[in-house]
């Protein structure tokens, strides 16, 4: 009696396994291909991602807005006193546009007086922004006698007018 049940079981797995497979569409090999998308948190449902052709299609064909000048760079340092008189104070400055299509850099030299020090640099620029509310980043990094202590500052400017010379100062403790 039990091996007449498991029989019927396996008969009926057996059936439902070919009623599957001939309700399966055929296949020649070849996998469906993936859709890419999300899951659209608002509707509760997934949406396709656009392909490349509509991503052409909606995205604006405009060229990037140029600006070039002057960016001056202003710090006044206060150097600790427990930093030798005679160790080298370094400074490194870079300004970047937030696109992160242009960037500049320079190694400006620290002018030292007892425990202060003055940097002081006029950067010539070209930029090549997205849009005209880029931001740039203006970054200043000092250091004491190539290792710690050092601090990092960093400040974003509206996209200047083009042939601008803009100031920006940094006080800075060391």
């Amino acid at each position: 009696m039990w091996f007449e049940r498991m029989l019927l079981v396996a008969g009926a797995i057996l059936a439902c396994i070919v009623q599957i497979a001939a309700a399966a569409p055929e296949s020649n090999g070849d996998a469906a291909a993936p859709i890419f998308g999300y899951y659209d948190a608002r509707t509760g449902l997934f949406a396709a991602a656009p392909t490349e052709p509509q991503l052409q299609a909606s995205a604006p064909a405009s060229s990037p807005i140029t600006r070039k000048g002057t960016i001056q760079v202003e710090a006044t340092v206060k150097i600790d006193p427990s930093i030798p008189k005679d160790a080298t104070i370094n400074a490194f400055v870079t300004i970047a546009v937030d696109s992160g299509a242009s960037e500049t850099g320079f190694q400006p030299p620290v002018k030292r007086s007892g425990d202060s020090g003055t940097v002081n640099v006029s950067l010539p620029y070209y930029f090549e922004a997205d849009s005209a509310s880029d931001k740039i980043t203006v970054q200043l990094v000092l250091s004491a006698y190539q290792r710690p202590p050092y601090v990092t500052l960093i400040q974003f400017i509206a996209l200047p007018a083009d042939g601008a010379t803009t100031i920006v100062k940094f006080p800075a403790s060391l």
